[in-house]
């Protein structure tokens, strides 16, 4: 949530600052980097996930298929 609030400061202060109607398309920029960077986050996060909850149930990363060793 942090990172949300500092966020939203910081287009706070743009805001104040480029308050034209000409500049509004940078702030709208920023504001889809930060989506852009936000879901990249989750995606790699979901993907750190996947494989150490993988590697707890002893499934490989590549295939998912769970390998029993006494089969």
């Amino acid at each position: 949530m942090a990172i949300v609030s500092v966020f939203s400061l910081g287009h706070w202060v743009a805001a104040a600052i480029w308050n034209q109607q000409g500049d509004f398309k940078w702030l709208a920029l920023g504001s889809f980097v930060a989506v852009g960077v936000a879901a990249g986050g989750y995606w790699m996060w979901c993907r750190w996930w996947e494989g150490r909850e993988g590697k707890r149930r002893g499934e490989a990363r590549e295939g998912g298929a769970r390998r029993d060793k006494g089969v």
